[in-house]
């Protein structure tokens, strides 16, 4: 009585990818073996697929004959920056069948080679051995690295077989081989099974920290909530991977909000505003996810002083009029200077002198559009 077990694999699916094992007992079946990439927008997984046929020869005897097939070699490899997991599931049953009413049951928890090759229990019976598999033992995730036992047959719900939490620029490789002991009581024929591997992106928790950006001053309306956690799919397409930040505008004491850097703002010398040399985003703006770098960015409010955006240069004498202070008149116009304005050109308006009324001599020197 032959009985013949072979394990055929080919890839399918686009972002979600689907390495579909048939075993089949008896008849050969076609093989797809070449690899298959699958790439998404953003962020892409590429799974390969070693071999795209395994089997194993069975002849029935009294006391049950094992036979383990060769391993096929699985690889994956994203640039995600959180990672994958990689699952398996049987697909329909988790028996071979023969299509005839006669089934190859899976064994029902995990048995070493020995075991299997010993133990007449385990007759007419089959089981998989992965490389590597999760455990919730307890109820915290761990992966069993190195395995050497069979296991009974994934769920059609699936287990864990790798959890990443990061790219990897070099492929991870797991093995895939089963086994299958018969008696002869094992009616001959062409046993059918299926399992399905899975290989998926894994979702991005993105964070968003808005800086205020103003040292020990007073900032009201910052927006809530702080940081801001936005959840995406990774491989999402460009046109959907992006935060929506918050329209609140901070309000600061005499400064106007211009908007949200990416970096850290600098203070331009001249105008005493903060320069963005990164990119610049309004309120409300979507703000694009790059899902192969890192998960948290903060942004800088940008601060502009736009009380008079007309800058000025100071000609001849100058006179303040003290509403609440002594006269300032002649070189003492200096003291409040404000860098806003270019060269010894005099404030108009500042801390300083904001309560006092003024009288200056100047000539208009230049207008600046982009501080209105």
């Amino acid at each position: 009585m032959l009985q013949r077990v072979k394990i055929i694999a080919r890839i399918l699916g686009r972002k979600v990818f689907f390495v579909a094992f048939l075993l089949c007992i008896g008849m050969p079946c076609i093989v797809d073996s070449d690899a298959v990439y699958g790439i998404a927008t953003e962020s892409t997984i590429t799974m390969g697929l070693s071999s795209g046929s395994l089997s194993v020869d069975l002849v029935g005897e009294a006391g049950g004959n094992f036979e383990e097939s060769d391993d096929a070699t699985i690889t994956v490899r994203t640039d995600n920056f959180t990672g994958y997991n990689l699952s398996v599931r049987m697909s329909g049953s988790t028996d071979l069948s023969d299509g005839n009413g006669h089934a190859i049951t899976s064994i029902s928890s995990a048995i070493s080679e020995q075991a299997f090759v010993s133990g007449s229990t385990y007759n007419n019976k089959w089981g998989f051995k992965p490389s590597q598999y999760v455990t919730t033992s307890g109820g915290i995730n761990s992966v069993v690295n190195n395995n050497t036992d069979f296991l009974p047959a994934p769920s059609l719900e699936g287990m864990l077989l790798d959890v990443t939490s990061a790219a990897n620029s070099t492929d991870n490789t797991y093995t895939f081989s089963f086994g299958a002991k018969v008696d002869n009581q094992t009616p001959p024929g062409n046993y059918v099974g299926t399992y399905i591997v899975t290989a998926v992106v894994n979702s991005i928790v993105y964070n968003v920290t808005y800086d205020a950006n103003a040292g020990s001053e007073t900032v009201t309306n910052m927006p809530t909530p702080n940081p801001q956690t936005t959840t995406i799919d990774g491989g999402t397409a460009a046109a959907d991977s992006y935060v929506t930040l918050s329209d609140m505008t901070p309000v600061r004491n005499d400064k106007k909000f211009a908007g949200w850097c990416d970096v850290a703002t600098t203070t331009d010398t001249t105008t005493g505003d903060d320069t963005c040399s990164g990119t610049l985003y309004e309120a409300g703006d979507d703000l694009p996810i790059d899902q192969t770098a890192a998960p948290n960015i903060t942004l800088y409010a940008v601060w502009v002083d736009t009380l008079f955006p007309i800058v000025w240069n100071q000609m001849g004498a100058c006179e303040f009029h003290g509403a609440t202070n002594d006269n300032i008149t002649g070189s003492a116009c200096t003291d409040y200077h404000d860098v806003k304005f270019i060269d010894t050109g005099v404030a108009l308006y500042s801390q300083a002198n904001y309560l006092k009324d003024f009288e200056i001599h100047f000539t208009l020197d230049h207008y600046l559009p982009s501080e209105q």
